[in-house]
């Protein structure tokens, strides 16, 4: 019998395992993250295509996060400039403060669970070894 825990897992794999391939939107966020983890190690990394969008409203966090995170799955990923449209131009990107980091554990290639940092900073107390950019310590 799966255990409860594993349910989300096993329906994901039913829904991935008849995929030739898949595209996801990669946005450097959790969802997306643990989406395209599950992908690369359901369907393989050759499999998947990570699509990021790069705009002046998407954190350049996000956007370091989103590679990392292909580099060390090994998944192809292609960033899409979108430029700001003439009729928002002038409503600018607000000054978003970085939010305290949490540790988010993917599998590494031996199928271990291993805390994830996507700027390679060691994971201490749940948190990163390194303050995002911009952050100021204590």
């Amino acid at each position: 019998m799966t255990s409860p825990s594993k349910i989300p897992f096993e329906r994901l794999r039913s829904v991935l395992l008849p995929l030739e391939r898949i595209a996801i939107a990669l946005s450097g966020g959790l969802d997306s993250s643990v989406l395209l983890a599950a992908s690369a190690d359901i369907l393989g990394a050759d499999r998947c295509l990570a699509l990021t969008a790069e705009t002046p409203y998407v954190m350049q966090e996000e956007l370091r996060d989103s590679t990392a995170l292909c580099l060390r799955l090994g998944v192809r990923q292609e960033r899409l400039a979108f430029p700001i449209l003439p009729e928002i131009a002038d409503n600018p990107p607000p000054a978003l403060l970085p939010m305290q980091a949490r540790p988010v554990y993917l599998p590494d290639r031996t199928g271990r669970r291993a805390p994830f940092s996507p700027d390679g900073g060691r994971v201490q107390h749940g948190r990163s070894g390194r303050l995002p950019a911009g952050a100021q310590g204590p």
